[in-house]
């Protein structure tokens, strides 16, 4: 996962978008993959999008998980109201999961 900020404010509106990339073992992009993520946030943020720019698909962009398009997926957190540090993971059957830490300050 790569965070296009990795410090945001603790303002209650600050936004983070976290790409995920399924990648094989040698950390090559799946272009083929399209494995459903599950998202976990711990710590005060929220998770306030998801979405892999599939232009058919009919799933929520609100909630916790959602199905990759070649091999990418993007989840947006959003900053809660105190300084802190946000523990975003994913998850999806039959590949590692992925954790990144986003600043809250």
């Amino acid at each position: 996962m790569t965070a296009d900020r990795n410090t945001i404010n603790a303002d209650g509106n600050d936004l983070s978008f976290v790409t995920v990339d399924i990648t094989d073992e040698k950390g090559i992009l799946s272009p083929n993959a399209n494995n459903e993520i599950q998202f976990s946030l711990q710590g005060n943020g929220k998770i306030v999008g998801v979405c892999s720019g599939d232009p058919v698909s009919h799933e929520s962009y609100k909630g916790t998980k959602h199905t990759a398009l070649n091999g990418k997926c993007l989840v947006i957190i959003q900053a809660g109201n105190k300084p802190e540090k946000l523990k975003l993971t994913a998850s999806a059957n039959g590949l590692k999961s992925s954790v990144t830490i986003i600043n809250v300050k």
